[in-house]
Order: C-alpha cells, then structure tokens, then sequence
C-alpha cells in the first residue's frame, strides 16, 4: 500500500506541479518587502494587510532574504514556497500514517490500514494540487494533524492522566497557535479544541491542561493582535471584511462549495464516514477532536461563502482528518464483514485489489472537478 501510495503521489504532483494562483505571488511581494525591511505590506507605504498567512509571509522572508544582492534563477521565490509547501504536505502524510498506527495499535489489521490511509491521502487529488501550490495550505494542514496527534496521545492508554508532561500540553497549544498565525480561521479551531479539553478531561487534570496549553495560545495571539493593531491599526484581518456578510446567498454558496469540497476529497469513501465511531476503544477522544477540527471549518466554509479558487482549499487542511475517519470506517466493515465470514473464501491479494481500487477511486472524484475548474492547466512543469 505505501509502494502504491509512493507511485500515486508522483503521478499527482506530476500532473498538478504547473498550479499556481495568484495569491501566491501576492504573498511573495510582501515576503520581499519584509526581506527589504518595507514591512509586511504589498506596495511600501500603503499599511494594508493584503494578504491572509502572515506566518507564511514570514517563512517565505527568509529566502527573500537570502536572494538579497545575488542572481536569482527565475521564479527563485516560487521554488523556494513550492518545495516548503510539499516538505510539508509530507511531513502531514507522515503524521497521518502514524496517526493511524495509533488509532488502530489495538487491531490484528494495524500493519495494512495505516497504508490505506496513506493511499486515501495522497489519492486526494485537492490536497495534492495544493501540496504544489505554494501557498499556507499545508502549512495549515500539517499543524491540525501534528494537534489530533497530541490530543491522540494525552488521551491514550499508555499515558496515564497523572503522567502527562506538560511538553504535550505546551506542543499542543504551540501546534494551534502556529495554525492561527498561518490562518485566520484556526482561531475557532482552536477555541474548540480548548473547550473539548475542558469538557472530556478529568477535574484534577483540567488545571495543568488549561494553563499549558491555552495560556501560551492566547499569549502568542494577543501579541500578535497587538501587533497586528500597531502596524494597521485594526485587530480583525482584512479578509474578515472582504470576504464575509453575505448573507443568504453566502451561505447557500458556501453550503454548495462544501458539498462539492466533501465530494472532491473523500469520493466514495465518504460512506464510510459513519461508520468511524465505535470500535476505536480507548481512541475515541481522537475520533472525536478529529470530528471538532472538521466541524470548525464546515462552519467557516459555509459563513465565509466558499472560495474562488480551485481545489476546495478551505477543507483541505482537514483531509486528512476526513479520509483518515473514512479509512477508519472502511477498517470497522470489513472487520464486521470477515466476522461474519464474508471474507473466508477470498485471497489476500484479491482484497489488497478490492482495497486500492476502492481508495484510488477518490483520485479520480477530485481531478474531475479540478479539471472542471481549471481545465487550461498543463500537466507538469510547462508553460501556458
């Protein structure tokens, strides 16, 4: 499953690699201003905050940076943001896959679905498409993921409440700060999250949890605020008031632009979603958080409208929460299934088919409406 995971995702970033918005160029010219020393602004003087990732912003600064006073190949900043992008968008599938090890440490399956839920990934073809893309996408991604894992551990078996450092509470506040600064909309996420840990963690524990892992959060961000209202003199983004209120139409757009996104990153596995819950044991607090992060942007998805671009971005820092749910769910049926002697009569390898053909399924869901939306896109590194 992870040689065939390996080839599906070459032949994805093969095909998605020539994808770049605009936005992404938008965010390099204020990453080179900061690297000038102009500030975090799109032309130098005019202090509006333009753009909606200052952490990426400021990743990218640094090879703006590091260009300064020396030729650059064409496109040099471009490179620099798509390889950071993909970097990261491995370093979430690395997650997922151990993510699902311990989700499923407790099943005689636990070596094979874990590789399921690598294909399901990489066979998504908007998280691949925004892997290339340059932008904060995985950034967001990988933050939400490296969250679910720590909220994964605090609750496991094999870490007793009295024996929780407080490094995981401190790396899980860190993990949603870094969203936060990276995206606006994490800020909900992480309230969320925060009240879960309230509500799911026993009396003595909620204490250490609260202080290490929410304290540090609203630190990071009220400083933030405060800068954010020294340089533009307003605490909320620029996006807040030029992308929201809109409405019953807004929402109705964003209702559609949800269903689409849902279609696009799960195909059919989406009707194993239901099927999560339940046989995960003591896991079910992972279950569940992975439920808050999906839940959160759902409601940002449909208040914001939806989105212009292709490649539903807006619910792809989530995917892999959403396919690794649905893997987990195709995990429970074919237990069901092969207790019930479903199964008895047919080889391993012909499940192993059944398997991929069934996840690689997805790939083909999301490139038809990518394809849709951006059909004059050549394949691979070409110009259009």
């Amino acid at each position: 499953m992870l040689l065939a995971a390996l080839a599906v995702l070459l032949l994805q970033t093969i095909d998605y690699m020539n994808f770049t918005i605009d936005d992404a160029f938008i965010t390099m010219r204020v990453a080179e201003n900061v690297a000038h020393g102009r500030g975090f602004v799109y032309n130098p003087g005019e202090f509006v905050e333009g753009y909606s990732n200052w952490l990426w912003v400021v990743l990218l600064s640094v090879p703006a940076a590091l260009s300064a006073g020396h030729p650059a190949p064409g496109f040099g900043l471009l490179w620099a943001a798509k390889i950071l992008s993909y970097v990261l968008a491995l370093g979430t599938i690395s997650l997922t896959f151990f993510l699902a090890r311990k989700l499923l440490s407790w099943s005689d399956l636990r070596n094979v679905f874990p590789g399921v839920a690598v294909l399901a990934l990489v066979s998504c073809a908007p998280f691949v498409l925004w892997a290339v893309s340059g932008m904060e996408t995985m950034a967001c991604a990988f933050f939400f993921t490296l969250a679910v894992y720590i909220v994964t551990v605090i609750f496991s078996r094999d870490t007793p409440f009295h024996a929780v450092p407080t490094g995981l509470y401190l790396s899980l506040g860190l993990a949603l700060s870094l969203a936060s600064l990276t995206r606006p909309e994490p800020v909900l996420h992480a309230v969320l999250v925060f009240a879960f840990l309230a509500w799911k963690l026993p009396a003595r524990e909620r204490r250490p949890a609260l202080v290490y892992s929410v304290l540090p959060f609203v630190l990071i961000m009220s400083a933030f605020l405060a800068w954010r209202w020294w340089t533009y003199h307003d605490l909320l983004p620029n996006t807040f008031y030029a992308k929201t209120g809109g409405g019953i139409r807004s929402l109705v757009l964003g209702s559609k632009y949800l269903l689409a996104g849902f279609a696009a990153i799960t195909g059919p596995l989406f009707l194993f979603l239901p099927f999560a819950p339940g046989r995960a044991r003591d896991k079910s607090a992972a279950v569940q958080v992975m439920g808050i992060f999906i839940a959160a942007s759902i409601i940002f998805t449909v208040y914001s409208g939806g989105d212009w671009m292709p490649g539903f971005r807006f619910l792809v820092p989530v995917a892999p929460m959403l396919l690794l749910l649905t893997v987990i769910g195709l995990h429970n049926v074919f237990l069901v299934a092969r207790q019930a002697g479903l199964f008895s009569a047919v080889p391993q390898w012909l499940l192993a088919v059944f398997l991929f053909t069934a996840v690689f399924s997805t790939a083909f869901y999301g490139r038809t409406m990518i394809r849709g939306q951006i059909p004059t896109m050549a394949t691979g590194l070409r110009a259009i």
